[in-house]
């Protein structure tokens, strides 16, 4: 009952937000202000850590409606979710327009009394290489030599690299919901926007009751090989499967950069 009366609060909030006007697409009804209130402010982790897959399919359908008067007649949302790391509690949606190919982020900060969308075109080839490595955590145990780097989660997918000595592991870890439980079932799919895929058909997957949401949470955690590594570094993710349940991935250009990054670790 909590979460449903979050969920609810949460999407009144989005449906009665009203919107703040400067620069923004060329059509539309209204216009987006584009303003940075703190430094770097929009390159900051999105996340869905504690948000449930019901509030999520929620925004999903209603943010392209809520959109389109401000222009935004036919867009691909990328990620969505909470802004990690910030006092208040702010919503960010990360999308491209299909009719300009421009990329934008939108911002909701979902406390303040007068929230508002803040907008802001971003284009990949203007980060410099390697913008996004200050983002992978790093943790060293003198005892062991056990050097550990981890990728930021972006739901489903986070990468891990361990060293220790000269061994050297890098491994992924997928999460998808489904609607059943089925015990020992195998089988990983990781599709990239190319049409090309990595296929693990031996693949072990664990599942457990989905504490964050309903349906139970179906979970690969494995080794990568090289030629995973150069895969994933060079290619962005579009969809996953476990077992015979599917997750899109909006952020695949995300986790292409995580992967560079680890791999350069």
């Amino acid at each position: 009952m909590k979460n449903l009366k979050s969920i609810i609060a949460i999407l009144g909030l989005i449906l009665s937000v009203n919107m703040v006007a400067q620069v923004a697409p060329s059509s539309g009804k209204k216009i987006l202000e584009v303003k940075e209130t703190i430094e770097e402010e929009y390159f900051k982790v999105v996340t869905t850590e504690g948000l449930s897959d019901a509030l999520m399919k929620q925004l999903y359908k209603i943010m392209p409606k809520k959109l389109g008067k401000y222009g935004f007649s036919d867009i691909a949302i990328e990620e969505m979710g909470k802004v990690a790391d910030t006092e208040d509690l702010l919503f960010q949606v990360n999308l491209i327009d299909n009719v300009t190919k421009d990329k934008f982020k939108i911002r909701l900060s979902m406390l303040s009394k007068n929230p508002k969308y803040i907008i802001k075109e971003i284009n990949l080839d203007d980060y410099a290489e390697g913008y996004f490595c200050n983002e992978i955590e790093e943790e060293n145990d003198k005892f062991t030599n056990k050097t550990t780097f981890d990728s930021p989660i972006l739901n489903p997918i986070s990468f891990r690299k361990v060293k220790i000595g000269d061994k050297v592991s890098t491994f992924i870890k997928i999460d998808v919901i489904g609607i059943t439980a089925n015990v020992g079932k195998k089988g990983v799919i990781i599709l990239f926007e190319d049409g090309t895929k990595i296929e693990r058909p031996d693949e072990v997957i664990d599942v457990n009751v989905n504490k964050k949401g309903g349906g139970f949470l179906y979970r690969s955690f494995f080794e990568l090989n090289q030629e995973d590594i150069e895969k994933l570094s060079q290619n962005r993710i579009s969809d996953v499967r476990l077992f015979i349940f599917d997750r899109e991935i909006n952020n695949g250009f995300k986790l292409q950069e995580y992967m560079k990054c680890i791999k350069d670790k």
